[in-house]
């Protein structure tokens, strides 16, 4: 079945599967490690467990692996905002995140449990 939605991105996204680690408060920190449904220069789509909220404040750790461009790992780690939540099955979320502010984490931070 084909869905069809009104476009509304202002930037070409990408279908990127990658590991992400999602983290925002509500009533106290909570982390999730989730992966992306895809990307793009001013937002992040991704799956998740728990119901976020619209407007909810968000911090987000994509980790982009070695590859054919990418000589080591890179860790992103971005701020944003909710921009949308779809309901899926079996009390699964849809996440749309506008991006605010990014900052690439030294290598270093592989090396960390956070």
């Amino acid at each position: 079945m084909t869905e069809l939605t009104d476009e509304r991105r202002s930037a070409q996204r990408f279908s990127l599967h990658l590991p992400l680690a999602l983290k925002f408060t509500n009533g106290g920190v909570h982390a999730e490690d989730t992966f992306t449904r895809d990307v793009s220069s001013t937002g992040i789509s991704f799956y998740v467990g728990v119901r976020l909220n619209e407007g909810m404040l968000v911090e987000l750790t994509l980790s982009l692996p070695p590859g054919d461009l990418l000589m080591s790992p890179i860790r992103v780690q971005y701020k944003g905002k909710v921009v949308r939540v779809n309901a899926l099955d079996e009390g699964n979320f849809g996440v749309a995140a506008a991006i605010e502010a990014y900052e690439i984490l030294p290598p270093e931070s592989f090396n960390t449990t956070s």
